[in-house]
């Protein structure tokens, strides 16, 4: 899995490609810990370019959310393929994450709601 980030605002966007799976979930986990320990914006996460989460990975996405909960910073979920939506409505996960139809979308609604 790739990586790339960016800052837009106070908000940093971290844009994933590739698999998010028992083997790349802690390259991501860490980038989040990292990027928490840093400041104290929101952070969202693309899945624009991931073709495939395990449950591993959902996983994963349950931990960032709770180390950023954890630092009182938001965490949104972007651009998520229509599979992707259908596994967090199907596990509830959706219940409890932020999700925006896309980039756009989520910065305006943290601009609204800080």
């Amino acid at each position: 899995m790739e990586i790339t980030i960016r800052n837009e605002g106070s908000a940093t966007i971290l844009h994933c490609k590739g698999r998010i799976d028992i083997l790349s979930r802690e390259i991501l986990q860490r980038k989040v810990e990292e990027i928490v320990k840093q400041g104290t914006g929101p952070i969202l996460l693309c899945l624009k370019e991931v073709d495939f989460i395990t449950s591993a990975g959902l996983g994963c996405l349950v931990t960032c959310l709770k180390l950023c909960r954890l630092a009182n910073r938001r965490f949104v979920l972007t651009d998520l393929a229509s599979y992707i939506q259908e596994m967090m409505e199907i596990t509830q996960l959706s219940a409890i994450f932020e999700i925006a139809q896309d980039e756009k979308a989520a910065l305006e609604r943290i601009a609204a709601l800080p």
